[in-house]
């Protein structure tokens, strides 16, 4: 009797320790029946899409798709692979907005049969705002490269004329008004 309480008492914790992660996971996890119906929502999940845990639990996951024909090609790849990784969907809050997001699921199965589908939902509005920083600093890094070259291409053309400037400037008997024009190039450069 001892040991089969020791059982039972290490099975109420392992339940305990995993309905804490579940519903304390800042991320939206989920777990949706063989049927296609939500089982089990965290409070993430709630958040996320507008819905009470009343509402949404049972609901067709179909029914939060934005186009349902998509539904057909997530649990052929699912259950094809066992999982999918980064899957893009896109799917309807309950007050009809749309969100983009990934999708980071597996199916569990009993004797070879699939019982149920586990997942996680990541926004992707924020995925998107990273790499459009990124991209953007990325463009201006480029946009610093390409003038830095410029610049100093400029510079190498700049440093002959004001090379051959003061050649001339240096040779004797040089025209008053030749070398008014080439004191000129000379600022002009210096300026430039």
């Amino acid at each position: 009797i001892t040991e089969r309480k020791r059982m039972e008492e290490a099975l109420l914790e392992s339940n305990a320790r995993y309905t804490v992660l579940f519903e304390g996971s800042k991320d939206p996890l989920y777990i949706v029946n063989a049927h296609g119906c939500f089982e089990k929502i965290n409070e993430a999940m709630l958040g996320l899409f507008g819905y009470s845990r009343n509402e949404m639990v049972g609901m067709k996951v179909v029914d939060i798709y934005k186009n349902p024909e998509e539904r057909m090609g997530f649990i052929k790849e699912i259950e094809t692979k066992g999982f999918v990784k980064d899957y893009e969907l896109t799917l309807l809050k309950k007050d009809g907005s749309e969100l983009e997001c990934f999708i980071n699921a597996m199916v569990r199965k009993k004797e070879e049969k699939i019982i149920e589908y586990q997942g996680i939902i990541r926004d992707m509005k924020e995925q998107r705002k990273i790499q459009e920083r990124i991209q953007n600093q990325e463009r201006l890094a480029s946009l610093g490269h390409l003038a830095s070259g410029i610049a100093h291409d400029f510079n190498n053309i700049l440093m002959g004329i004001t090379g051959h400037a003061q050649l001339i400037l240096r040779k004797k008997n040089v025209d008053e008004k030749i070398a008014n024009h080439v004191d000129v190039i000379q600022k002009q450069s210096k300026r430039a």
